[in-house]
């Protein structure tokens, strides 16, 4: 009996938080086609608490950190993500591309505004380095990216150089 109550128990709080998880990702996806990244980012954020294997709830929570108004946390987390999913095998192409971007605009945000920060053109470099690798590796997998690419690509390149000069 007592084996019957913790089975019952344990499949009621499995339950609850599929509808927890469920909840949280459709409600970051409808934030996110409002325009709302933020909730999207937090609400996307808390379905990966529950289900931290989730392929949707990662690839929800990049979308919503790479917008224009993103914040550094936001773009190392996507980073951190998109390192996920590449590690799990999971569209490496795309997810370099993604990771690419990921890393240039936190460079770009590390370069502009944490100009007080010690070494942030040492960091701004070691990221802009970041996505020119990623770069190279999604144009390996997928050649055709590397024209949509070719301006992110230079614009990476300049940086650096202009960082070194």
């Amino acid at each position: 009996m007592k084996k019957l109550i913790l089975l019952a128990s344990l499949l009621i709080v499995s339950l609850v938080q599929a509808q927890d998880y469920n909840s949280y990702l459709t409600e970051a996806k409808k934030a996110i086609e409002s325009g709302n990244f933020r909730k999207g980012y937090d609400s996307s954020t808390k379905a990966i608490e529950i289900n931290s294997s989730s392929v949707d709830a990662r690839r929800t929570r990049i979308k919503a950190s790479l917008t224009t108004s993103a914040r550094k946390e936001h773009l190392e987390t996507a980073i951190t993500d998109l390192n996920y999913l590449i590690n799990q095998d999971i569209d490496p192409a795309l997810n370099y591309k993604l990771l690419g971007i990921a890393e240039s605009e936190l460079a770009n945000y590390i370069y502009r505004f944490n100009r007080t920060v010690s070494d942030h053109e040492k960091l701004a470099l070691s990221h802009y380095e970041n996505a020119l690798e990623a770069y190279d590796k999604a144009i390996n997998l997928i050649p055709e990216f590397a024209e949509d690419l070719k301006y992110r690509v230079n614009d990476a390149k300049e940086k650096i150089a202009d960082i070194k000069s």
